[in-house]
């Protein structure tokens, strides 16, 4: 029937864990065998590295478990090119499950956050606010992820995509959180984001109680990026044959910059703080 689509994603599963109630792992190798055999007429094996699986787009949707992503069950198999991640509720596991991903090798393949919690979801804290949305979304690409999916719930009238009549979806188009991951994605590809390296060394002290995790990652060794997802302190800890720190922030919510002043780096250490009132923000740093 979709033989003739290249532009579809194949979502094996579905919001489920491969071995749950028992082991099923053949049961999606042999959907996988089956897509790309009625794509191609050819009969792959799943673990099979043929130029074949290249007409199939594939992955695989877990549940929300922390930590049990695609790649917990199917990483090694050649027909998933990508894997897939989600957390859903567990908002503070974002950056971690992304690693996990982000570290696997032989082979490497690209992770997505594909269902990160929903804006307006009840969550463990009370409904999923904007803020949350950005937490989950920059911290999914600074630790590594090639893409991120959004998610809306229902409104206060009971309209939205999510366990409700899709009526009045588009709505939600202009929430908050989901208007400023238009400004995620710009940011990213203002900033080469391509070639985004993690690094969480240059972050001293670590996170605080009371904190949100803070990530950053490097484009060169003069040029780095920090996600802060709150109004806090941090010590940043550099090469000590720099001496300023200069650059700007950018803020999340709206899309805006703001010069950061020049900071005198004592043994390639100093310490930074967002803006007033920004409720998180990112700091575009530049050495010399």
């Amino acid at each position: 029937r979709y033989r003739s689509n290249d532009h579809i994603i194949w979502v094996l599963g579905g919001d489920v864990q491969a071995d749950f109630g028992g082991d099923f792992l053949g049961h999606y190798r042999s959907m996988a065998e089956g897509i790309i055999f009625g794509i191609t007429g050819q009969n792959i094996a799943w673990n099979e590295n043929s130029p074949y699986w290249n007409y199939a787009l594939m992955t695989y949707h877990p549940d929300g478990s922390p930590m049990k992503n695609s790649s917990t069950w199917f990483h090694d198999d050649a027909w998933l090119d990508f894997n897939m991640i989600e957390t859903f509720v567990n908002v503070n596991s974002v950056y971690e499950a992304v690693t996990q991903d982000y570290t696997l090798s032989d082979p490497i393949k690209p992770t997505v956050m594909g269902e990160p919690a929903y804006e307006n979801h009840p969550g463990k804290e009370g409904p999923i606010a904007a803020i949350q949305v950005r937490r989950q979304g920059w911290q999914s690409f600074f630790a590594g992820a090639a893409g991120f999916t959004y998610g809306a719930f229902r409104d206060s009238l009971g309209n939205g995509p999510l366990f409700s009549p899709f009526n009045h979806w588009e709505k939600t188009l202009n929430w908050e959180g989901a208007k400023s991951l238009a400004f995620l994605k710009s940011f990213c590809l203002e900033n080469n984001w391509p070639h985004w390296k993690p690094n969480q060394k240059i972050l001293g002290e670590g996170q605080k109680e009371g904190e949100y995790l803070k990530t950053a990652v490097q484009l060169s060794d003069h040029y780095y990026l920090i996600y802060f997802p709150d109004r806090s302190t941090q010590m940043l800890i550099f090469n000590s044959g720099f001496s300023e720190v200069f650059g700007s922030w950018y803020n999340p919510k709206n899309g805006l910059n703001q010069n950061l002043d020049p900071i005198t780096l004592v043994d390639g250490v100093c310490k930074i703080i967002p803006p007033d009132a920004w409720s998180d923000a990112v700091a575009v740093i530049h050495l010399k």
